[in-house]
């Protein structure tokens, strides 16, 4: 079955007295999806000995990429999308941004109680959930590929006329830390990183195809400035101050980490992340075609299928989580088998 991978960031570019920032996603089209694995796989084994480093994870995000690689990252970037390029039939990004000569103030919120942003205050409202619009988007322009498997990483916001198109979708799927346990939303994630290392200029069409001048294997690539005209706005603004309810699009099972800071300090998850437990637990979800999600107790129990979703117990600390956990889905089954 074909596949549509999808991912955002927020692009920036800060000088010295100001900064510039747009949300930007990106939409990959693969028509193979067995053969798109096996040569993410591969790719990976290969590049990795080729600039002398080790593999330390089945799926890797942009930022664990930068992390290990540091500087040799960006070309080890440029090596895999002139590979990957072969096993992709289309690229599409799409980006925002309002000049504010143009639209200085962005009306929201209109089936409640109407109040306007302006641009800058706008792209902070919408850069979380921008991933949608781009699906959003992506089935307007091409309405020939609604029945591929539409593949997204998660994102929370506020509901909008877009999301409000897309919500019954069938074949749309949300992965929680997709770019970490999907090949397919990785390799956008990549894509994305790409273009934020090497576009040069303005953030415009030409400048943003040109990133991949070099790269490409026949891939056709097109970029799409989701912009001030009202056909956008009026389906990228939010229409409503409630969240979106993407829990239904979520893939299952969902593998629920169970892990407990020793220290209580933010760096332990960043070292959790770099450990082999964690590794396995996002290579198990991909094997399983589904996602992984940190224990939350506020939003965790409205998320959850007992019968589907498994509590990955990361270390021994985490077992007053688990039991938590238990007290609200007594059948869920429980993995202690990859503890740190």
């Amino acid at each position: 079955m074909p596949v549509v991978a999808f991912d955002d960031i927020v692009f920036q570019r800060r000088g010295m007295v100001s900064s510039f920032k747009a949300p930007m996603g990106v939409a990959l089209t693969i028509l193979d999806e067995e053969k798109f694995k096996n040569h993410y796989d591969d790719l990976l084994d290969s590049l990795f000995i080729k600039h002398n480093s080790k593999r330390q994870k089945r799926i890797y995000k942009a930022a664990h990429l930068v992390g290990q690689l540091l500087d040799k990252s960006t070309e080890f970037i440029d090596d895999f999308l002139t590979e990957i390029s072969k096993s992709i039939a289309r690229i599409d990004v799409f980006y925002s941004y309002f000049p504010s000569k143009i639209v200085p103030r962005i009306y929201v919120f209109k089936d409640m109680y109407a109040r306007w942003y302006e641009p800058e205050r706008f792209i902070n409202l919408i850069q979380n959930s921008y991933v949608h619009v781009c699906v959003w988007r992506y089935l307007q322009l091409h309405s020939d590929c609604k029945e591929y498997t539409l593949q997204s990483d998660y994102f929370e916001g506020k509901t909008t006329p877009a999301w409000e198109n897309i919500r019954d979708v069938k074949n749309l799927h949300l992965y929680n830390s997709g770019s970490e346990c999907n090949c397919f939303i990785s390799s956008a994630d990549l894509v994305l990183r790409h273009i934020q290392n090497k576009l040069n200029g303005p953030l415009v069409r030409m400048s943003v195809c040109q990133c991949f001048d070099q790269i490409m294997n026949g891939t056709h690539v097109d970029a799409h400035w989701l912009g001030p005209q009202k056909e956008f706005l009026n389906n990228i603004a939010p229409n409503k101050d409630i969240d979106a309810d993407v829990r239904p699009k979520i893939k299952h099972p969902i593998l629920i980490v169970a892990w407990q800071s020793y220290t209580s300090r933010s760096e332990d998850k960043d070292t959790f992340e770099w450990t082999s437990s964690y590794s396995k637990i996002m290579e198990r979800a991909f094997e399983l075609d589904g996602c992984v999600r940190f224990w939350d107790p506020r939003s965790g129990p409205h998320f959850v299928k007992e019968d589907e979703d498994v509590v990955v117990v990361a270390n021994e600390l985490a077992k007053p989580i688990v039991e938590s956990i238990r007290s609200i889905f007594p059948n869920i089954k429980i993995d202690e088998t990859l503890k740190v």
